[in-house]
């Protein structure tokens, strides 16, 4: 916001014009070291210095860069800063010698030593480097006795102490006052009497300038020389100009006030800091009181930069404008022949006049808000609740009709108002204090434009409506767009243009329709109120004032003020008032003008693979440091900065953006250049853009001759894979024949002679009997089996519960065989999806075979087969285990050679079935046989089978 305000009953203050908007505050919450300002500097390249008491800070309008004793500043303390003809920023500490900043880098004097020893407790009041890089400078003399040596001359490896009155290169003033710091094209004196004299450059061409004929009444404290060679002088009892010999004296308003310093402002006029604010000494114009004022300064876009003892930096953008800070939102605003009207949104009244600036009017009991302002043809001022004021101001008094909430008001001819109000539209005649409400029309109005007497323009919550003087009608009908809500509506050069909330305006030319927003160039699409002037539109909305000019077909538009709430807008003879959130500013539109500046763009940083590189011009990359981050900064104060940047071999077209930093990863072997340039709003590109060239070298592996290369090994490779594909395949074939031959050897060891036999026996037996009903019984689970142990032998794999369903079946017909000598039981873990899980086919019927064979058919006592099922991690842990009389008991019962081979090879058909599995399948189905003793004693065997999910 604005920083110079003016008390609602106090005087006026008027600034010098520029072209924009506000002041705008540096503190330290925004990166400055310290709210200490000593001294502010633009270089050539447009940075702003600025000097604290912490250390230095180089601004670019977006961020700081900090400069200390721990970067290599020789004091922290910095009162002043110079820059020399090559470039080089010189820093003047409190304390110590010098530093100075080249090519990024900060440096020391390499005679720093020699200076101090000079100093001692002085310290250095100015420098100066000329064309021969001779160094000059003086002290302050505050703590030394001796004042005729104050002057030196640092050249090469000496340092020459000067009396002026005898060195040809110097100043020379009567009465032994010496120069204390210079400009171009004179010397500037900075202390003691001022009498007739004259001035000489160091080791430059003289020139003698007569100051003054005769000897001067006051005693000159601090003077600055004028570009028309006058000398701008001043004191603590007050300010004179000499000029063409003459003495001037100028009237100080504030003769209390010290003054600390004096600047040029504006190429003529002065500006004069004091320890009361800032005072301008042409206008007799103050602001920023009651701060302490160290330095000021002017950039090259116009701004005033003003540094503080203690509150930062200021940065007045614009003095064209005027600001009363009344903590009110200003909702209208209504200019008269000798008054300017003030409503709020509160319903507050104020007026403005030139000789009591703004002046709050009491009209008694508040009404509410006002959102308009009316001046009626007898010119009394008309209120939105109905009190009604006399120009003169000597009267005020309230009409009695009951009226609507009024929103708008216009005037239709000598006897009838227009009042747009929350609930239609009325007719008012006010000289007779009545009211008529216009019918079938209800629509909250919202601001109500004039064409003619029977022609009005309805801006309303429910969309945009016209008025013939009989009958509203309904344009959103005809187009769908402006059914929406519309906050304000213009009729300006044979085109309506209508604001809205979010959608930017619409402008309905003849029959065509279209919207800009703020892709066109407006600074928000949220849109308060327009004002329409010959051909001119200004636009208000929450992020500040625009213009919009209509040129031939054309529409330019200009940004006119940033970061104000714009909620009112009225024009009088000179000047542009504008309402807004926290009080009411004023723009001397006579004196606007649009300023053509060109932000430079320079290169900050080139990081690549995350290692920042030294700036240069061209870089040469191997192909792996292809990850390149620039940084770049256009310089600009008064406006945001945008960009428009291309890699050419990337980019085809400009790509535009508001952040200075630029990413390209991973880009491929090439040449590239990198094309940057900046640009504040309403002015053209910079014609210089940055360009920086890369390239990239591709490696031996992105060449043609590996190109080549990958050919020969890739056939080479091709013909290898499918060698191996034919082996591969082949020995696979070799594995699931023999998986199949391992399979019927199954089925035959399933279907041995001696089990068939066993159980036809049984059967035979059941029947002799006379046990028909167990005799079906054993042929149905016999017939089952026998289907199943058919039907599975087809398969390589089965499902896990259908291979416990077969075994269930058999050991039901052992059970029966053997008539009551064995049990069997098969616990399955709850929950276990037994489907999920595939097994080999007949691998389990041969392990439980034999443990009923050889373990518990020889035991005397019942034998017990336990089968169970549970989750390990992922896989099924599968144990068989009886209780019989283990396997190195069975191995001596005296069977046979060939039965004790049949045991032994079925066994290890099982094994090598598994392995081919686990080869085909890249699974791990394992097998282990555990016999179990009772200290010693055999008492069963245990087979562990995991099985993975197949």
């Amino acid at each position: 916001m604005l920083l110079w305000s003016l008390n609602p009953t106090g005087t006026e203050a008027q600034l010098p014009i520029q072209d924009k908007s506000y002041a705008q505050q540096l503190s330290i919450k925004d990166g400055l070291l310290s709210a200490v300002i000593y001294y502010l500097h633009q270089d050539k390249k447009g940075y702003i210095w600025i000097a604290t008491d912490k250390g230095v800070a180089r601004y670019n309008g977006l961020n700081f860069e900090y400069f200390t004793t721990e970067n290599g500043l020789r004091d922290n303390e910095i009162l002043q800063i110079y820059e020399d003809y090559k470039g080089r920023v010189w820093f003047i500490p409190f304390q110590g010698g010098l530093s100075y900043f080249e090519k990024d880098s900060l440096y020391q004097h390499p005679l720093n030593p020699q200076i101090e020893a000079i100093i001692e407790k002085d310290w250095i009041s100015s420098i100066y480097v000329d064309k021969g890089d001779t160094l000059w400078f003086t002290l302050s003399n505050r703590r030394r006795s001796v004042a005729e040596y104050n002057f030196f001359r640092v050249y090469q490896n000496t340092i020459d102490t000067f009396y002026p009155a005898q060195d040809p290169n110097s100043l020379y003033i009567p009465n032994k006052n010496f120069i204390k710091y210079w400009t171009k094209p004179l010397g500037v004196i900075n202390s003691g009497k001022l009498g007739t004299g004259r001035l000489i450059y160091p080791t430059e061409k003289k020139i003698e300038a007569a100051i003054v004929e005769s000897p001067l009444p006051r005693i000159c404290k601090k003077c600055i020389l004028r570009p028309d060679t006058s000398l701008f002088c001043m004191n603590n009892g007050g300010s004179f100009l000499i000029k063409n010999k003459q003495f001037i004296e100028y009237h100080d308003p504030l003769p209390k006030d010290k003054f600390r310093l004096a600047s040029i402002y504006d190429d003529t006029n002065i500006v004069v800091g004091t320890n009361n604010g800032v005072w301008f000494p042409q206008s007799q114009q103050k602001i920023l009181k009651p701060y302490t004022i160290n330095h000021c300064i002017q950039d090259r876009e116009g701004n005033l930069w003003v540094g503080s003892n203690g509150q930062g930096v200021f940065i007045i953008k614009n003095t064209n404008i005027q600001h009363w800070e009344l903590s009110k939102t200003i909702s209208s605003i209504l200019p008269t022949d000798s008054l300017i009207w003030l409503g709020t949104k509160d319903g507050t009244l104020y007026y403005y006049s030139s000789d009591k600036g703004i002046q709050k009017f009491d009209y008694g009991e508040k009404g509410g808000s006002i959102p308009d302002l009316f001046q009626l043809p007898d010119g009394d001022i008309l209120l939105p609740s109905f009190y009604q004021i006399d120009q003169n101001l000597n009267s005020k008094y309230k009409k009695k009709t009951h009226k609507p909430l009024v929103k708008a008001i216009s005037q239709r001819n000598e006897e009838e108002i227009l009042l747009g109000a929350g609930n239609g539209l009325y007719t008012y005649y006010w000289k007779e204090d009545s009211l008529q409400q216009i019918p079938d029309f209800a629509a909250w109005v919202n601001d109500i434009y004039r064409v003619s007497a029977d022609s009005f323009w309805l801006a309303t919550d429910n969309g945009l409506f016209f008025y013939d003087g009989q009958k509203v009608w309904n344009k959103g009908d005809l187009y769908p767009p402006l059914q929406k809500s519309i906050t304000s509506v213009v009729y300006l050069n044979q085109q309506l243009l209508a604001a809205t909330q979010g959608k930017g305006i619409w402008i309905l030319d003849a029959d065509t329709l279209k919207t800009i927003n703020i892709a066109d160039g407006l600074s928000s699409n949220f849109i308060n109120v327009l004002y329409g002037q010959k051909d001119t539109l200004w636009i208000g909305s929450n992020k500040g004032l625009d213009r919009l000019v209509f040129q031939d077909a054309e529409i330019a538009i200009q940004q006119f003020i940033d970061d104000v709430d714009i909620q009112s807008l009225a024009i009088d003879k000179q000047y542009l008032w504008l309402g807004s959130s926290d009080g009411v500013l004023r723009v001397n539109t006579l004196q606007t003008s649009a300023q053509d500046y060109r932000p430079p763009i320079y290169l900050h940083a080139v990081t690549i693979n995350n290692q920042k590189q030294p700036l240069q011009s061209t870089y040469d990359l191997a192909y792996y440091q292809n990850n390149i981050i620039i940084d770049f900064v256009g310089i600009a104060f008064r406006h945001k900065v945008g960009y428009r940047y291309k890699l050419e071999g990337v980019d085809e077209q400009w790509q535009y953006t508001k952040n200075p930093k630029v990413q390209y990863p991973k880009l491929p072997p090439g040449d590239y250049t990198f094309l940057a340039t900046a640009a504040t709003i309403n002015n053209p590109w910079n014609p210089e853009p940055i360009k920086i060239q890369f390239r990239i070298v591709p490696h031996f592996t992105q060449t043609i001759y590996f190109l080549i290369l990958l050919w020969i090994l890739g056939i080479g490779a091709v013909l290898l894979i499918a060698t191996i594909i034919v082996r591969t395949n082949n020995r696979k074939n070799r594995v699931i024949r023999r998986i199949s031959e391992l399979e019927n050897k199954a089925l035959r060891s399933q279907m041995n002679p001696h089990f068939i036999f066993n159980v036809m026996n049984s059967i035979l037996y059941l029947v002799n009997t006379s046990q028909k009903k167990r005799a079906r019984r054993y042929i149905t689970k016999f017939s089952k089996l026998m289907r199943r142990i058919l039907e599975q032998s087809q398969y390589t794999l089965i499902d896990l519960n259908e291979e416990i369903e077969t075994i269930e079946l058999y050991l039901s017909l052992e059970e029966l065989r053997y008539d009551g000598q064995i049990s069997s039981t098969i616990s399955i873990e709850p929950k276990l999806d037994l489907h999920q899980y595939q097994i080999p086919s007949m691998l389990l019927q041969p392990l439980v075979e034999n443990a009923l064979i050889h373990g518990l058919s020889p035991k005397k006592s019942l034998g017990e087969l336990h089968i169970a099922l549970k989750k390990v991690l992922d896989d099924i842990e599968i144990t068989i285990t009886d209780n019989g009389i283990g396997r190195k008991a069975a191995a001596h019962l005296g069977y046979s050679a060939e039965q004790v081979k049949k045991t032994s090879t079925g066994l290890n058909n099982i094994i090598e079935r598994i392995e081919q599995i686990n080869t085909i399948y890249h699974s791990n189905i394992s097998l282990k046989i555990i016999d179990l003793y009772n200290e010693q004693e055999a008492i069963g065997t245990q087979i562990i089978i995991k099985l993975p999910k197949l």
